[in-house]
């Protein structure tokens, strides 16, 4: 029953009216922007090294909570802005099969089943990018809101600039805040999923946060707000 995964929202009293779940390392036990661009190195599209280390350092300044995203997208993105759109879409729909299904969080699923059951309206909202959040949600869980940062694309070409807010940080709050008044809905009546410090704007935006694994910071801004926190594993 929903009731077993879901608590009435505090400021409400009422179950969430909808569901927004970060995707890396929340849905799936992985990263997908580096799952990608490791995924493009196996298959001989990318050999420059440098991408590895423009990554590398990345992920350090996100698990430090000092990212400069517009400038790392700036860096990173040309790794596969040669691929046009029917290369990157072949290729996806191979990267998706191979390396993201399979890290699918066992938990993931039934709480997504369980709000869908319960009519609650469904999110994905990530910062990777667009082109892969939106058929990650939709192929991997059934979501067709899926939302990520939208890159300029020319000709079919990604480029490494942002069209719009990105889906990081506080823009996470701009981006849900716009998709769930599309759909009538508010961020207070709304549950957010998420395992990272980076997520914390849209935490305290929202009506209520289950932790999923959650990193040190996250992990004590749940016990500050009586979050629920959970272990989550893949197999």
């Amino acid at each position: 029953m929903p009731q077993t995964y879901f608590r009435p929202i505090p400021a409400t009293g009422k179950l969430p009216a909808a569901v927004a779940f970060d995707l890396d390392k929340t849905l799936v036990d992985c990263d997908t922007t580096l799952g990608w661009l490791d995924f493009l190195y196996e298959t001989g599209v990318v050999t420059d090294p440098i991408y590895r280390e423009i990554n590398r350092k990345m992920m350090s300044d996100y698990r430090r909570g000092v990212l400069d995203y517009p400038a790392w997208l700036r860096k990173a993105v040309p790794a596969y802005g040669d691929l046009n759109k029917a290369e990157r879409d072949a290729l996806l729909e191979r990267f998706i099969e191979t390396k993201t299904k399979p890290s699918i969080y066992r938990d993931a699923l039934p709480r997504i089943e369980a709000a869908r059951a319960a009519g609650m309206k469904l999110y994905i909202i990530s910062a990777s990018a667009s082109f892969l959040v939106k058929p990650i949600g939709q192929k991997l869980f059934g979501i067709d809101s899926a939302i990520g940062t939208d890159l300029l694309e020319v000709d079919g070409h990604l480029r490494g600039e942002i069209v719009g807010t990105p889906s990081f940080r506080d823009g996470k709050i701009v981006r849900l805040r716009e998709a769930l008044a599309a759909d009538g809905l508010t961020l207070e009546e709304t549950l957010f999923f998420t395992d990272s410090r980076n997520d914390l704007p849209l935490a305290l935006a929202v009506g209520d946060v289950e932790c999923v694994n959650p990193d040190h910071t996250l992990r004590e801004a749940a016990l500050k707000h009586r979050w629920r926190s959970s272990s989550w594993f893949v197999g």
